[in-house]
């Protein structure tokens, strides 16, 4: 199934998803997010979108800088979307309860830094380094950063690479 993501009323991205259930995942941070494999023509990144209908870019030709920028943003939106839901799961865990909320702070600063300026590679690394992380600064984040909620994080972004997912081999 292909997806259009749109902000500002305006097609930032296109994904394929091979399951709906992976809508929730990357519909967050997004105005609008919409199925358009059975419209034709299918929108193109730059396209407008009012709610209802699209229509093509009134500049015709878009340039490598304006597919760039779309990219770069449609990816820092993504990893937005994903510090905004490990947050919403940590607030709702009980993190702030728990005193740990600065401490979590620290330990994903880079992950952070890596999902809010979209460079998801970059971010999977950092994500990888933590898996291997057995430290007692680790071990005392728990719940709220544990190889499993990693593991989700991980998998979500490969998703939205479309690249392998990475397999979880549990405790």
């Amino acid at each position: 199934m292909l997806y259009a993501q749109i902000n500002n009323n305006t097609v930032v991205n296109i994904i394929v998803l091979n399951n709906a259930s992976q809508i929730s995942t990357f519909s967050a941070g997004f105005q609008y997010f919409v199925q358009i494999d059975q419209l034709v023509p299918e929108p193109e990144i730059g396209w407008t979108y009012d709610g209802n209908i699209f229509s093509p870019s009134l500049i015709q030709g878009t340039t490598p800088m304006q597919i760039a920028i779309a990219s770069i943003q449609a990816a820092s939106d993504f990893g937005e979307s994903i510090i905004v839901q490990f947050a919403a799961q940590n607030a709702l865990a009980g993190i702030t309860q728990a005193g740990q909320t600065q401490a979590v702070i620290n330990y994903t600063l880079n992950l952070s830094q890596c999902l809010y300026t979209g460079s998801l590679y970059a971010a999977i690394d950092a994500l990888n380094v933590m898996l291997q992380d057995n430290s007692p600064t680790k071990q005392a984040l728990a719940p709220f950063v544990t190889n499993d909620v990693i593991y989700t994080y991980l998998n979500a972004i490969q998703s939205y690479l479309e690249i392998p997912l990475s397999v979880n081999p549990g405790p």
